[in-house]
């Protein structure tokens, strides 16, 4: 086996032509999420940088990649983030957040494990 290679072939879509044809159009991954949620271009390159205090997120914003990062670095959320979450957020929309990390967590242990090439609509990152 090739180093990075794939591990496993794509799977053939379950569904009509049709209808891949639909997905087609709406997938261009960051574009098309981008342009429903009024992301700015700088907006989404910062998507690609290490550090969440960047200045173009606004202070829940921050909050969220705070939790995403915590979430991921120690499965947990530590007592000084909670109640700030707490004071921006219900427990409800936290818990939903928490979910949301957890399910894209798993996409990506999918991803990575079988070494799965990128979707041919997805962003390529940013030149420096």
């Amino acid at each position: 086996m090739t180093p990075n290679a794939p591990r496993v072939e794509p799977v053939a879509p379950p569904y009509p032509a049709e209808l891949q044809a639909v997905f087609d159009r709406i997938m261009p991954h960051v574009a098309f999420f981008a342009q429903r949620v009024a992301l700015t271009a700088e907006q989404v390159r910062a998507t690609w940088r290490v550090n969440g205090d960047d200045p173009v997120w606004s202070v829940e914003e921050r909050l969220l990649i705070r939790l995403v990062d915590e979430l991921h670095d120690t499965s947990g959320i530590s007592d000084g983030l909670w109640r700030e979450l707490t004071a921006a957020f219900s427990v409800e929309q936290i818990f939903e957040l928490i979910a949301l990390v957890g399910f894209y967590h798993t996409v990506s242990f999918f991803a990575n494990g079988f070494r799965l090439a990128p979707e041919p609509f997805a962003a390529a990152p940013p030149s420096a």
